[in-house]
């Protein structure tokens, strides 16, 4: 959920629907979720650095 939101213009309810139907709420929270872990953990920063990268190629 946080790379469809952060890699796409797709809204929260968007995203909640591609991932079997969540609400908005929880691809708002699972965000947040990851973003203040990313900020706490170097080696998860750059896995989905990695992440990033291999889906833009």
């Amino acid at each position: 959920m946080y790379l469809a939101r952060e890699l796409t213009q797709d809204s929260l309810p968007q995203i909640g629907r591609t991932f079997g139907g969540k609400d908005h709420t929880t691809v708002m929270h699972s965000t947040e979720k990851i973003e203040k872990k990313i900020a706490e953990d170097e080696q998860l920063q750059r896995q989905v650095e990695e992440i990033r990268e291999k889906l833009s190629d």
